[in-house]
């Protein structure tokens, strides 16, 4: 068992030394971001972003959501002080900080497991910036919103003002045929094999100014309001209602690429030699 794990621990360092020389590449900077024309509109939509610092995607994932239409995005960084993550994932964040896209927290303020850290970020977003904000959407780095039938996060939102909030339902894809994540191919172009779509779990945007709080995933809503799937169905806690996946995912889904490629599916998650 001891040698067995030393064997882990020096592929998983190798791998990850390689891997963390190219993480969170300065793949746009301040002036070419300064130059993207956005087709939608600036509306009063912000996303809140948790993360480790360990992504090698932040880049494509602020300017993805950034295009439908998101003026925000509140950073939580949780990343290991002074570590060589941290400094990468900084320097990918800082064009995006600059000219205004992105805000940055630190999370280190907060105690506990990842949810507790998520919940106690969730709920300072809602304090801090609530009146500035018409919704917030609460996502992890390895989840983007994938829009089927309109192309601006705003159309979307216009059809769930009457409610508290709206679910998004996870549709979770696997590590499949990517042996390795190639850092100059989309999570979009390298990762197309979809898990069976069983799972209900959710993530929320929601209208802060009908929030009492969030906690895990979900919202405590005002007594006159609640949080709608697609179809408008009421979805009270984590899970969505029983539908057909199917026909929600031709509307909307919360794509989740959540074991990334297959090495770090198999040292990082099966082997759980990154907690």
């Amino acid at each position: 068992k001891t040698l067995l794990l030393s064997s882990l621990d020096k592929l998983t360092y190798e791998r990850r030394s390689k891997w963390l020389s190219t993480l969170n590449p300065m793949i746009v900077t301040k002036q070419q971001l300064s130059n993207i024309t956005n087709a939608c509109p600036d509306e009063r939509i912000a996303l809140v972003l948790l993360t480790n610092g360990i992504s090698n995607n932040v880049q494509e994932w602020l300017i993805y959501h950034l295009l439908m239409g998101v003026k925000t995005i509140i950073i939580f960084d949780d990343s290991v002080p002074d570590s060589i993550e941290q400094e990468s994932f900084h320097r990918a964040i800082q064009p995006f900080l600059d000219l205004g896209y992105a805000i940055r927290h630190e999370a280190a303020e907060f105690t506990g497991d990842w949810s507790n850290v998520e919940v106690s970020a969730n709920n300072v977003v809602l304090q801090q910036y609530g009146a500035e904000y018409d919704w917030i959407g609460f996502l992890g780095a390895d989840e983007f919103i994938v829009l089927h039938q309109e192309k601006c996060l705003a159309s979307f939102l216009r059809n769930y003002t009457d409610f508290g909030g709206v679910v998004l339902q996870w549709r979770f894809f696997s590590p499949l045929g990517v042996p390795t994540h190639d850092i100059k191919r989309t999570y979009f172009e390298q990762y197309q094999y979809i898990v069976k779509d069983e799972g209900r779990h959710i993530k929320s945007i929601v209208q802060p100014k009908y929030v009492n709080e969030m906690v895990m995933h979900h919202a405590v809503y005002k007594d006159d309001k609640w949080a709608v799937n697609f179809q408008k169905d009421r979805v009270d806690g984590p899970f969505n209602t029983f539908i057909d996946p199917q026909q929600e995912f031709s509307v909307v889904e919360l794509r989740h690429f959540f074991m990334e490629d297959m090495q770090f599916a198999l040292f990082e998650k099966v082997c759980g030699l990154n907690g």
